[in-house]
């Protein structure tokens, strides 16, 4: 006669046995081996399975999309043929990436600033202004506006251009260009007070503390 231990050794097998049967195994609808896990994109099975993303790539992230212009989403194709969030453009001479500096008949103001410029205002003598772009205003994303006779720049966002030396601004301008020179010079900081400054050779801004 059996023992009481090997009998209940012997339940526990059965019991064992059927729950470990694949026709009465607690698989889900994945055929995963647990009730809590499905079969991803890959084949596999997790908690958390793989899945396509928006362009039909298995565990992507959606980057690899490709818009109108074949570029990734959020990106646009620019004039160097180069796909970028902030892809090349080319500026008023034509030029891809450039200032607006290379144009013919356009008079460059230089600067040369310790502190970063928030704001400036300025006139020129002896010429009459058509258009004011390029240079590091416009770099910064300053917003830029002329009369015949007066160049204003500032930001609406706050953006400023940082310290340093460059061309601050290129303008298409009428008159003599051995007559042309700065005048009645504003420049501002980004808590609007004036930074002070001199005009050097007439068209260069050079920080005076």
């Amino acid at each position: 006669m059996k023992n009481s231990s090997t009998i209940l050794f012997s339940i526990f097998i059965s019991i064992y046995s059927i729950g470990c049967d694949s026709s009465n195994s607690p698989t889900n609808s994945s055929d995963c081996p647990f009730l809590n896990q499905s079969r991803g994109c890959d084949g596999n099975c997790s908690q958390n399975p793989l899945i396509d993303d928006a362009c039909g790539i298995c565990g992507g992230d959606g980057s690899s999309c490709e818009n109108e212009s074949n570029c990734p989403i959020n990106q646009s194709i620019g004039c160097d043929s180069n796909c970028a969030e902030n892809p090349l453009q080319n500026d008023a001479c034509g030029i891809c990436g450039g200032d607006g500096s290379t144009c013919e008949d356009l008079w460059n103001v230089f600067y040369d600033v310790d502190v970063p410029i928030a704001g400036f205002q300025f006139g020129v003598n002896e010429g009459s202004i058509i258009n004011a772009s390029g240079g590091a205003t416009i770099e910064a994303g300053l917003s830029v506006s002329n009369s015949s006779s007066t160049v204003l720049a500032f930001s609406f966002s706050g953006a400023t251009i940082p310290s340093g030396t460059g061309i601050l601004i290129s303008l298409e301008i009428e008159g003599d260009t051995n007559l042309f020179c700065i005048k009645d010079l504003v420049l501002s900081n980004i808590g609007g007070d004036p930074i002070p400054a001199i005009i050097e050779n007439c068209n260069t801004i050079k920080y005076s503390e």
